[in-house]
């Protein structure tokens, strides 16, 4: 059963995406994780240092690395947050966006077809490399960091979503990625 989608990209689009791959990226994931764990570790170990060769009373050295440490650990996670909604708007001031607003897609049983303004490219599925479901699309990923934006609303039911999911994931050999 071959897909067709016609749609138009915004900036919301492509916002969600990014919020999405840098959720869902294995890499980006343990590197949000480490940051995560090691601000709070440095922050006891330099207390630690403190404690050792310093002069200063042990309550309220605690206190303190205890507070920078959560101030430092909920500013991080509210800046990884926030990264994608800042990259859009870089780019924006930039005049540089990386995303074709008028999209047509082509999803047949050999292969698909991507048209846009500036290109029309083909190619079979072995190039996708991962499936994302996120809650407001699907993402097919090319490479690590690029892949086909299939907002929700380019589908027209539920069903025909679940129905493309399926028939994606049946072209690729995989199950849920």
């Amino acid at each position: 059963m071959p897909y067709q989608f016609r749609f138009t990209l915004n900036d919301n689009d492509y916002y969600e995406f990014n919020k999405f791959h840098l959720k869902n990226t294995p890499h980006l994931v343990r590197q949000r994780r480490l940051y995560l764990i090691l601000i709070p570790v440095i922050f006891f170990i330099i207390l630690f240092l403190i404690l050792l060769y310093g002069q200063i009373f042990l309550p309220w050295a605690l206190i303190i690395s205890a507070i920078v440490a959560v101030i430092s650990f909920f500013s991080i996670r509210r800046s990884w947050n926030k990264q994608p909604e800042k990259n859009l708007e870089k780019m924006k001031r930039d005049g540089k966006l990386t995303y074709q607003k008028a999209i047509s897609q082509d999803f047949g049983e050999d292969g698909y077809t991507e048209t846009t303004e500036d290109m029309n490219a083909n190619g079979n599925y072995t190039i996708i490399e991962r499936i994302g479901d996120g809650p407001e699309g699907i993402y097919l990923y090319m490479t690590v960091n690029t892949a086909a934006i299939i907002p929700n609303r380019a589908f027209n039911s539920p069903v025909e979503r679940s129905g493309f999911l399926d028939f994606i994931r049946s072209k690729i050999n995989t199950g849920e990625h």
